[in-house]
């Protein structure tokens, strides 16, 4: 299987899925809008979050509404999660890609 080049479809696919993994605290600090991200945001952290903590990462306080970050670098984990979940979808699709024979007219 060949990596994730540059320019190529995957890797266009990749960021996509990476910057919508990551788009709910972005939407968090748009006026108007972040009224109504806040849940989005809630379960962006702790989906990520909860299996950081139990893995023994103790950066994050669990409060009554899921971790909390203390910091940059707890983000950063955060969003770095994000991206390998993306890394592993866009790697699961092109797998299903490659596996479905193509339609080839030969005539």
């Amino acid at each position: 299987m060949s990596s994730l080049r540059l320019g190529s479809a995957d890797f266009r696919f990749f960021l996509l899925l990476a910057f919508i993994f990551n788009v709910p605290p972005m939407l968090a600090l748009v006026p108007g809008v972040g009224v109504i991200a806040i849940l989005p945001t809630l379960f962006w952290a702790n989906i990520a979050g909860m299996p950081l903590t139990l893995l023994g990462i103790h950066r994050y306080e669990v409060q009554e509404f899921g971790v909390l970050p203390h910091g940059p670098v707890d983000v950063g984990l955060i969003v770095l999660f994000w991206c390998l979940v993306a890394v592993v979808a866009t790697m699961i699709v092109k797998h299903r890609r490659a596996a479905v024979p193509t339609n080839s007219k030969h005539g």
